[in-house]
């Protein structure tokens, strides 16, 4: 009725909402509801509709009762005017507030559960009450169920062997190949033999063979190349001293050659060659008399062949080097 009184003063649609606080879509919503139940199709005949069955009122307009109104309105008073048929109960009085007071089975299961609670919180911590027992300290008495058994797993996996058994050789690792250079027989004598072993494929092959027949040699790959340094020589198993050798060679393994490389500083066998940030160190070994302890090294040329720098003497072992060195 809001919306039809307004409706009735030909107020928009923006209009009735503003007035009434709802939204636009909400007015729609009202409009086409009343247009439906009073069967119109327009705000005008709406209007008219209300006012002709008198259920809204303007300022100025008398519209005559219609006659099935004023029935209503007659039957409205007399239906006022008669006694109820039946006399309604009162309401019945409001029940008192009621205290909190848990009933009596209710105290002892909150009181069961908390105990539960507390067991359970403090029995990792609790004592152990026992009598002490000397069987903790011995095995006296017990059931021996037998000898523990150590299996050890397998760290060496077995590799075909050398064509033939070899010592004091030197081995390096070169284009996923192991090269075993030299060496001392089981019968003494020094040989040049070299192998290479393909990691690939599990298999020896006969390589190129030193120049020079070398045992207790040092040797070490750089640049893709092999170097060989120092050794000792027997011509036969007989000799007593073998003889030391201050040989340096190079080899490449693209053209498969040895060459020589200089000289070492001195006769040495036993030595240690490492390669390190572009140069080649040789470190202790035996001169057939005392032991060394200097560390020499050496810069590989890209060319051996134009081979023209030395060794060089930059510290001794176990010592600490002169800010010069």
């Amino acid at each position: 009725m809001e919306v039809a009184r307004l409706l009735a003063t030909g107020a928009t649609n923006a209009e009735i909402a503003r007035s009434l606080v709802i939204s636009p879509h909400t007015v729609k919503v009202h409009l086409r509801n009343i247009f439906e139940k009073l069967q119109v199709n327009s705000r005008t005949e709406a209007s008219m509709m209300l006012v002709q069955h008198n259920w809204l009122a303007l300022p100025g307009m008398d519209v005559p009762t219609p006659a099935y109104a004023e029935e209503k309105t007659a039957e409205k008073i007399a239906e006022a005017a008669l006694p109820p048929l039946v006399d309604e109960p009162p309401d019945p009085e409001p029940l008192a507030h009621l205290a909190m007071q848990p009933a009596r089975w209710q105290r002892a299961y909150l009181a069961s559960v908390i105990i539960i609670l507390i067991a359970a919180l403090l029995t990792p911590y609790l004592p152990v009450w026992s009598s002490p027992s000397s069987d903790l300290l011995s095995d006296r008495g017990r059931t021996v169920l037998g000898q523990p058994v150590a299996r050890l797993q397998a760290r060496w996996e077995p590799r075909i062997p050398l064509s033939a058994p070899r010592s004091r050789l030197a081995v390096v690792y070169l284009q996923d190949q192991l090269y075993a250079i030299g060496g001392e027989t089981a019968s003494g004598n020094t040989v040049a033999n070299v192998e290479t072993y393909d990691l690939t494929v599990n298999e020896w092959r006969t390589g190129h063979p030193l120049p020079a027949a070398l045992s207790n040699l040092a040797a070490v790959t750089f640049n893709e190349r092999i170097y060989v340094a120092g050794g000792t020589s027997k011509s036969n198993a007989d000799e007593q001293q073998p003889t030391l050798s201050d040989q340096f060679f190079v080899y490449d393994p693209e053209e498969e050659t040895w060459q020589a490389a200089g000289r070492l500083p001195n006769p040495l066998a036993g030595a240690a060659l490492v390669a390190d940030e572009g140069a080649l160190y040789l470190l202790g070994g035996w001169d057939g008399r005392l032991m060394h302890d200097e560390i020499w090294r050496f810069i590989p040329p890209d060319d051996v062949a134009k081979t023209t720098a030395g060794w060089a003497l930059i510290c001794l072992l176990y010592t600490s080097p002169s800010p010069r060195d």
